[in-house]
């Protein structure tokens, strides 16, 4: 059997309405066929390394953006590898259409949902310790749901380095207990819980 030849990049393409302004693409080759799909991030073009497909910068967007970026390389190669071992049709469409289905799925879903069954699932699997520290995460994402959007909620999909860059600023300026502000690496912790929980329900949904 033919090896195939397997291939990500990451670009951008110059906004329509603003040239000083990009969206950042993803492109998947295999065999010579390219497929791209919009990553839903938008940055000022001088901010974009082509040579190393990333954003420059050490400020808290440019690395929320680019820690998005490497979780959706990684489900990329994740995806490619599955088509393979389970010896089904690959290509770069079909690669793009697998990754894409799990955002599909994740569209009918809202964050507060997911938070409410998370907390029932892993109340009874974590130490007593360790679940209180994700209580109070999330206890600080329904009330920045609430903060933000008018309808105190949002869908999965909606979630994107934005969000979490507003969540971490949230954090920082929105203390549960004002004389007990949350910082440095404690605002880290949250985010780093943020990203577990939203990494187990998107494996969940595999």
């Amino acid at each position: 059997m033919e090896k195939n030849t397997f291939a990500f990049s990451l670009l951008i393409r110059k906004c329509k309405g603003d040239k000083r302004r990009a969206d950042i693409y993803a492109r998947i080759t295999v065999n010579g066929e390219q497929k791209e799909f919009s990553v839903k991030e938008q940055i000022p073009v001088s901010y974009w390394d082509s040579n190393k497909n990333r954003v420059r910068g050490n400020l808290m967007e440019a690395r929320s953006i680019n820690e998005h970026l490497d979780n959706i390389r990684f489900s990329i190669k994740d995806k490619y590898r599955k088509l393979l071992d389970e010896n089904k049709l690959v290509t770069a469409e079909t690669i793009r259409d697998a990754y894409l289905g799990i955002q599909t799925q994740l569209k009918g879903h809202k964050m507060g949902e997911l938070l409410d069954y998370y907390k029932k699932i892993w109340v009874f699997k974590l130490k007593d310790g360790g679940f209180k520290n994700y209580k109070t995460t999330i206890k600080y994402l329904h009330l920045f749901l609430s903060h933000k959007f008018e309808s105190g909620d949002i869908f999965l999909s909606q979630v994107d380095g934005e969000f979490a860059t507003d969540f971490e600023h949230f954090i920082r300026t929105h203390p549960i207990k004002d004389h007990d502000p949350c910082k440095g690496n404690g605002v880290g912790k949250h985010i780093q819980r943020f990203k577990c929980i939203l990494n187990w329900v998107a494996n969940d949904l595999k």
